[in-house]
């Protein structure tokens, strides 16, 4: 199947030359999944899929959004793999996405940490609750717009 788009980018995946159309998605015209079967595309809706379930457990539970995103399984799980399989969207469209969850992760730990600072002196607690507000604003809107970005097979930041 031949893409409707004249620009394609070519990057090397484990000895094998795959061809990446910015707005098409990846791989499925050449009909390739990476080591796992499975094509990086996918497995990157995969990845904001479970930090998803980690902001909906947030909000629908004790936890707080924040929390949740950083100590919940489902996105420890996300990480671990986003960590795992950055090599292989390394040069793509794709890197950026990886990169954008990663650091959406560390960022939230690090005003986590923040916010525990906070909330252990009387007069920091109702800045830490603030704080921990807007935070988990930050991780909705980060989880959605990354999410939007790759169903539009765009880059995103």
């Amino acid at each position: 199947q031949r893409s409707p788009c004249p620009l394609t980018f070519v990057a090397s995946f484990a000895n094998d030359t795959v061809g990446y159309i910015p707005t098409a998605a990846v791989y499925e015209s050449k009909g390739r999944g990476n080591n796992f079967g499975v094509y990086p595309r996918d497995l990157t809706h995969f990845i904001y899929g479970l930090h998803a379930i980690a902001v909906f457990v947030g909000i629908t539970s004790a936890a707080t959004v924040a929390g949740g995103f950083v100590f919940g399984l489902p996105s420890l799980v996300a990480v671990f793999l986003n960590y795992l399989k950055r090599s292989d969207v390394n040069g793509t469209w794709l890197e950026s996405h990886f990169r954008w969850q990663i650091r959406t992760f560390w960022f939230t730990l690090l005003w986590l940490v923040v916010y525990g600072l906070l909330i252990i002196t009387i007069i920091g607690i109702p800045i830490a609750w603030i704080l921990i507000a807007i935070l988990g604003l930050w991780v909705g809107y980060r989880v959605i717009r990354g999410w939007v970005a790759l169903a539009d097979a765009r880059p995103v930041g």
